[in-house]
């Protein structure tokens, strides 16, 4: 099982969303504080998500920035490239690189 793209792709524009609960959610993201999650085929508890984030719309924005932040910290480029380079490195026994100072930085 995966988490579908359209997931990371809310998630990373800061919306709220719900989408089928499951093992490879609740990897990455936190059901009730980064997204609402359902059983697979329960439309009863879909339409109660749903229900609640047009009805709660203060919830609705948080779980939505909580999203995006989460997101943004686990996956941003930056990130990985560091995750890679101690992989690389633990694999290959060299010490992982020094990140490089992108222009905008310098």
């Amino acid at each position: 099982m995966v988490v579908p793209n359209k997931v990371y792709q809310a998630a990373a524009a800061g919306r709220p969303l719900v989408t089928r609960d499951g093992p490879a959610l609740r990897e990455v993201f936190r059901p009730g504080e980064h997204c609402l999650a359902c059983p697979p085929g329960d439309d009863r508890a879909l339409a109660a998500a749903i229900r609640r984030l047009l009805d709660e719309e203060i919830f609705a924005e948080g779980l939505g920035r909580a999203a995006r932040a989460h997101v943004l910290a686990r996956f941003a480029p930056e990130r990985q490239a560091e995750h890679l380079g101690a992989l690389l490195a633990e694999r290959f026994g060299q010490p992982a690189p020094t990140p490089v100072a992108r222009a905008a930085d310098a």
